[in-house]
């Protein structure tokens, strides 16, 4: 059984450059719950939907296109990192 070549998660280090913060604030956050990691994982991840989720519920983007911007924005940086999209 071959497994696919794309990424399923974003680690620490891309989260954050993907919320364009550093990997100590992806700490607090998931310290604060959030930003929720991966279970049973053993290094530290998050779905794509997961970030998602963050980005339209918890930032201070007031207006909805800049929320859409920034959803965009993490869209194409998934598309760079071959990260598959979970079906909402």
């Amino acid at each position: 059984m071959s497994l696919p070549s794309a990424k399923l998660t974003l680690n620490v280090a891309e989260t954050a450059h993907a919320l364009s913060i550093s990997e100590r604030q992806v700490a607090v956050l998931v310290k604060r719950g959030e930003l929720r990691p991966v279970k049973g994982s053993r290094r530290v991840t998050f779905y794509i939907a997961e970030i998602h989720r963050y980005l339209l519920t918890n930032t201070d983007l007031a207006d909805s296109t800049l929320k859409e911007i920034a959803v965009q924005h993490l869209d194409r940086l998934a598309g760079k990192l071959g990260v598959v999209q979970e079906a909402a």
